[in-house]
Formats: C-alpha cells, sequence, structure tokens
C-alpha cells in the first residue's frame, strides 16, 4: 500500500475532509491533495507523525 491509500484509508476511516487531515499532520490541504494523488511524497518527519498518529487510533495496514 502506498502511502497515498494509506493517508485516504485514514482519512475516510476517520470521517476527516483532506483540510481535516492536513490540520492533524500540520501540513496543507494541498499536501493531502498531492499525496493521495501520489504526486509527491511527505518528508520523514511528516511520515513518522502520521504513523504516530495511525499507532494512537489502533490503525494497522
Amino acid at each position: 500500500m502506498t502511502f497515498g491509500e494509506k493517508i485516504k484509508k485514514t482519512r475516510l476511516e476517520q470521517f476527516f475532509t483532506q483540510k481535516e487531515m492536513a490540520k492533524v499532520l500540520g501540513v496543507s490541504t494541498l499536501s493531502i491533495i498531492r499525496w493521495e494523488n501520489e504526486q509527491s511524497k511527505p518528508s520523514l518527519a511528516t511520515q513518522k507523525k502520521f504513523h504516530d498518529y495511525c499507532k494512537s487510533k489502533n490503525i494497522v495496514f
């Protein structure tokens, strides 16, 4: 599963909009859109923040 697929799956499971997911991760909405569309990838620090968030919510891939 790609990072973009993980972001989208998590966002939908949490009933978040792209804007809400961006706020959780401290990034722009445009970043979330680009990641979901596989147009770019987040920094390692942001990837860690995302995985820590998933761990805290018991989201497993």
